[in-house]
């Protein structure tokens, strides 16, 4: 029993070498005559049920490249032995690439040929159809493949037809497209792709905030130029707060602490530490705890010392937390370090005689913190019960 084209089929038979039905409709009976008239079949007969082909016609392909072949095997092997010329893929492209099956085969092509002028010509079908290419969940790999294979001088017109399209930031956004965009900020030269990213960094913050735009935003902060991520630290810095409060947006601010200049990443951590409980909320967050601990790397001195005392003081709340705790013990560890550093002596930098000084200042407000809450303190309770425990041999 076979469903085609909205029929149903019965009574399947060999019948002299060619499998028939007896069939109910005429379509289905006018591909049986296709089948049997001699016709050069098409890709996508090899999907057809065994009875449906000709016997005659993949004996040969079989007994070609082996026995245990199967007849879908044989005829897409004999459509790959190609060179460019002999391969009936040029003037199909756009059409193979909407097709889950086609687009991996244009891939292959692609991949195969033997010249870039021969590449070329084939993603020149694309012309015209880029951003319906970006917004294909097939033809988006093709496009892709594309970028990565060809020159960067030969990619000029997917970024002609992007830049002139009105809806190129929607395609930065877009669960497919945004792929499309990583792939020309990684191949294409900076300068080429100057007009783009203007654009893309005047909305940095809303690309941040995007489930798929964030992985827009973090290609542009490990290629862009300095000047280009001085722009993004400055834009994250003035919307931390929306940005911070996404977890997308987190892995944003993580990225931008670990790839921009030390300068430019200690602003950002600077207004980080200025923003009344942003630390802590950050600091339980999957994504939020690893720009916890690139901020702790970043600062020093005082302010190191405030950033410290905040998560201290909410030590309780964090723990709670699988990530919180992360970062708690990642405090405990520096206690302990300081506190070696302290005994040996061998610390007496500005920085650390600032560190101490403001820690001792918050002495009292920890005193207070551990009086009201008595696990709020949880870090230094717990390297204070170390130090006290009797050494086990």
């Amino acid at each position: 029993r076979i469903s085609c084209g909205g029929f149903t089929m019965v009574g399947f038979q060999q019948r002299g070498g060619l499998g028939a039905m007896e069939c109910r409709s005429v379509p289905m009976q006018a591909l049986l005559d296709r089948l049997g008239s001699g016709v050069k079949l098409q890709s996508w007969s090899c999907y057809l049920p065994a009875g449906l082909l000709p016997q005659d016609v993949w004996h040969g392909q079989a007994s070609e490249v082996g026995s245990n072949t199967s007849r879908g095997e044989a005829y897409r092997g004999h459509l790959c032995d190609f060179g460019l010329g002999a391969f009936p893929l040029e003037g199909r492209v756009w059409s193979l690439s909407r097709d889950s099956y086609g687009c991996r085969q244009v891939q292959e092509v692609l991949e195969a040929a033997e010249s870039d002028e021969a590449r070329e010509r084939l993603a020149s079908e694309l012309r015209g159809r880029v951003v319906l290419a970006c917004s294909c969940p097939h033809a988006n790999h093709v496009l892709q493949k594309i970028i990565i294979l060809l020159r960067a001088s030969a990619l000029q017109f997917i970024i002609d037809e992007l830049l002139f399209s009105d809806a190129f930031l929607k395609i930065a956004l877009h669960k497919y497209g945004c792929r499309v965009v990583q792939r020309l900020v990684e191949h294409c030269h900076a300068q080429q792709m100057h007009p783009l990213t203007d654009g893309l960094i005047l909305n940095f913050s809303m690309l941040a905030r995007d489930p798929f735009g964030n992985y827009v935003a973090q290609k542009l902060l490990w290629h862009g130029t300095i000047r280009q991520r001085q722009h993004m630290v400055e834009s994250l810095v003035e919307d931390v707060h929306l940005v911070a409060s996404e977890s997308c947006g987190c892995t944003v601010i993580s990225a931008a602490l670990t790839c921009v200049a030390a300068a430019d990443g200690k602003v950002l951590a600077q207004r980080l530490l200025r923003a009344p409980g942003l630390m802590v909320s950050m600091a339980a967050m999957r994504y939020g705890h690893a720009a916890i601990l690139q901020v702790l790397r970043l600062l020093d001195g005082a302010e190191l010392a405030i950033a410290i005392h905040q998560l201290q003081s909410r030590s309780r709340t964090l723990r709670i937390s699988r990530y919180g705790r992360i970062v708690c013990e990642h405090l405990e560890v520096r206690d302990i370090q300081l506190s070696s550093e302290a005994i040996v002596g061998g610390v007496d930098s500005p920085c650390a005689r600032e560190y101490g000084a403001t820690l001792l200042q918050l002495l009292p407000l920890r005193s207070a913190s551990a009086r009201r809450f008595p696990a709020c303190d949880g870090v230094s309770q717990t390297s204070a019960t170390r130090a006290n425990e009797p050494r086990r041999e």
